[in-house]
């Protein structure tokens, strides 16, 4: 979903590819030491020419954001930020009404962070961009009132068959005058936000979740996702999940099960993958034109990498260096969780070991 969606699942550069040569300029004007970074790593160059590929395409977007799963490290990350924030290379992506939060009557009012630990998984989701990946096992934890953290772990699909698996750590924060609303706000990347609505829940067993959110790229991105305690959906939860999406103004028809069997990477075979394949029949080209479009700047760029790697390093070092308080204890409770469940007994256990029953 978006809580995963708007970190890593981000619309990175969503106008890159439509606009080289304008967004190249300023590039080369305003994030230099990003760029020949990022041209002088293989993963961040393979981005370029992903998002180039995507260009004219009639899922132009949709292909984009796959970009943006597919590829993730520190490099990317930070020119990225440059492009799109700081130097304001790439226009951000407005949609007004394509997402709406529910109806006020529609909310949940009685949800329980607390109640809400453990572990979840996403087994139905809305928007096929971001709620709809395998392995969707979540971790929660809420180490004081009204917070809710939550370590979530899913899987990109890489060729016909293989993985790559992510996980990132969200805090969200409720909203006192209504417990059923949720928000993940005051992020540094991208200053993404996710609010989150809590249809319908009952503990234990389910949440109804909609969500909506914005970051530098992409204002108004949305979606919605049903967790459950099992891994799979349960299908005596169908008639419920049909009246929550109706309450929520959504239709539960539209909805797509995920699959949480979280089975093995494939044997390695010699040669290429599926995906690699693909990208080294399209990269050659288009990397030749669309990354051509930079010509000069790109001699000055080179030249100017190792000085750009030194900047970036002693840029490192300005970075915070410690965490809230309540962030490492939250980080505690979630690997403490997680360990549990990995051990024999399952959610059982972990009761008796929090209840002591």
């Amino acid at each position: 979903m978006a809580l995963a969606a708007a970190i890593s699942l981000s619309p990175a550069l969503p106008s890159l590819a439509a606009d080289m040569v304008k967004t190249g300029t300023c590039l080369l004007q305003k994030c230099q030491p990003e760029l020949a970074r990022c041209l002088i790593d293989g993963e961040c160059v393979e981005n370029l020419v992903c998002l180039q590929v995507c260009n004219g395409k009639d899922d132009e977007s949709g292909c984009q954001v796959k970009c943006a799963d597919r590829y993730k490290n520190d490099i990317i990350d930070k020119f990225n930020a440059c492009a799109i924030t700081s130097g304001g290379c790439v226009p951000q992506k407005i949609e007004k009404d394509t997402w709406k939060a529910p109806p006020a009557s529609a909310i949940d009012r009685a949800f329980d962070p607390e109640l809400f630990q453990g572990r979840w998984y996403i087994t139905a989701g809305l928007n096929p961009l971001f709620d709809v990946f395998d392995c969707q096992e979540h971790f929660f934890a809420s180490p004081s009132p009204g917070s809710l953290y939550g370590k979530i772990r899913w899987r990109i699909p890489k060729g016909s068959s293989d993985f790559i698996e992510r996980s990132t750590m969200q805090r969200f924060v409720q909203d006192p005058g209504n417990p059923g609303v949720l928000y993940n706000h005051d992020n540094e990347y991208l200053h993404y936000e996710d609010d989150w609505y809590v249809v319908g829940w009952e503990p234990d067993s389910y949440a109804f979740i909609v969500y909506k959110g914005q970051n530098d790229a992409w204002k108004g991105y949305g979606g919605a996702t049903v967790y459950t305690r099992d891994s799979s959906f349960p299908p005596e939860l169908t008639n419920k999940m049909r009246e929550l999406a109706s309450q929520a103004g959504l239709k539960w028809e539209e909805f797509k099960l995920t699959d949480n069997s979280c089975g093995p990477h494939p044997p390695q075979r010699g040669g290429m993958t599926d995906f690699e394949r693909e990208m080294d029949d399209l990269a050659r080209d288009e990397a030749r034109q669309g990354l051509a479009s930079f010509s000069r700047g790109l001699t000055v760029i080179e030249q100017r990498a190792e000085r750009a790697e030194r900047d970036i390093a002693q840029s490192v070092v300005g970075l915070e260096k410690t965490l809230q308080d309540e962030f490492y204890e939250a980080e505690k409770q979630l690997a403490s969780i997680e360990k549990q469940f990995s051990a024999s007994g399952g959610f059982g256990a972990w009761l008796q070991n929090i209840f002591r029953f």
